[in-house]
């Protein structure tokens, strides 16, 4: 069984030739706050052969927010190189979220899907 890691800057500087030696796939963090590592956790992805995909951490409460995530993420993509083969997974589960209806919460997810596979 691959084990897979979950990734972001708030692990500081990752040494991913040794963390190549015990994971198969990492999902990075690709946009949020600025995530100062993001560029270094893909090279170093790249270089080791850990395979990876990028999250979004949500906070948007409305189709506009998403889109503006979204196209955060897209900027985000671009400016590592990264192209279709990078999946891109949007994490909803910031408390800040629970008050929206299953309705609105699709609608935000449908908005950042579109920005994203148009990119």
């Amino acid at each position: 069984m691959e084990k897979i890691i979950d990734v972001s800057d708030n692990q500081g500087v990752i040494d991913w030739r040794q963390v190549s030696k015990h994971i198969g796939f990492a999902i990075l963090r690709g946009s949020g706050k600025l995530d100062y590592q993001f560029k270094a956790n893909v090279a170093g992805c790249r270089k080791y052969g850990v395979g990876f995909d990028v999250y979004k951490y949500s906070y948007a409460l409305t189709e506009a927010a998403s889109i503006k995530e979204a196209q955060q993420v897209v900027s985000a993509l671009q400016d590592a190189g990264c192209g279709p083969e990078v999946t891109v997974w949007w994490d909803m589960e910031d408390k800040s979220l629970r008050k929206l209806s299953k309705r609105q919460l699709t609608k935000n997810i449908l908005a950042a899907r579109k920005i994203i596979e148009a990119a």
